[in-house]
């Protein structure tokens, strides 16, 4: 479930490029009152990647210059000019859930909005920027009462990175590390299979994918080779992964 982030982080980064390349529009004057508060919103925290939504950064910055939209693969984007300053929001298109923050430049500076980093809930408002698919997965939800999110966290996925809140507020009898362990099983009577020596022993396989992450503990020590092909240095995807894990993986294969 991890991997899912990645994609995003993917095509986050593919738009920094692309509007950093474009630079400012014809016409366009820097404001220096709104670069200058765009800065102060990212230094303070108020500017979070992937959870900050168009409507909060309006309320501080007043109605944007300017707003576009276009598809981006499987996303939505929208771009909104404040003066000087340009924020990206995007969306996938087929995954219920707002437009939120991927990235905010200055000229051709990207200003640091946490990308790269844990996504941390700021508190309960937050919980509305998180959509469906990538859910709660590398995410600080520490601060965040949980108690009454039943329902939203029996839909969202997370991962063993995911800091959770005191138990006292979850919702009672949610233990995501239970959770966890339950979801390697891989079912379907695959374990009944294992325990009559019918294991895929002896049987190679090969899997043409995207990058894989290599180091993973399900199946690290079971890859006999990797080509990386044309896709070297493109980050570990999604998909590979999940499929590897289920053909090799020490405990869900």
């Amino acid at each position: 479930m991890r991997l899912r982030a990645m994609t995003l982080m993917l095509v986050a980064g593919a738009l920094l490029a692309a509007v950093a390349a474009a630079g400012p529009g014809a016409g366009e004057r820097d404001t220096e009152d709104a670069v200058a508060r765009i800065r102060r919103l990212a230094a303070e925290g108020r500017l979070a990647y992937h959870l900050t939504r168009p409507e909060e950064l309006d309320a501080v910055m007043g109605e944007p210059a300017a707003v576009t939209e276009r598809r981006d693969g499987g996303m939505l984007v929208r771009e909104a000019r404040y003066g000087g300053a340009r924020a990206v929001f995007g969306r996938y298109r087929d995954v219920p859930g707002p437009f939120t923050l991927m990235a905010v430049v200055v000229g051709e500076e990207v200003v640091d909005i946490g990308r790269g980093r844990r996504m941390r809930l700021r508190g309960p408002a937050d919980l509305e920027a998180v959509d469906g698919f990538d859910g709660l997965q590398n995410a600080d939800v520490s601060a965040v009462d949980l108690r009454r999110e039943r329902t939203r966290l029996e839909a969202w996925p997370f991962d063993t990175l995911t800091v959770w809140p005191e138990a006292a507020k979850l919702p009672a009898g949610f233990d995501p590390a239970a959770r966890l362990c339950a979801a390697r099983d891989p079912g379907l009577g695959v374990r009944a299979l294992h325990e009559q020596g019918v294991d895929g022993r002896g049987v190679g396989l090969a899997v043409i994918d995207q990058p894989l992450l290599l180091s993973h503990e399900e199946y690290a020590d079971r890859l006999v080779r990797y080509d990386a092909t044309s896709l070297a240095g493109m980050p570990p995807q999604m998909h590979a992964s999940p499929l590897a894990g289920i053909a090799v993986g020490r405990t869900t294969g």
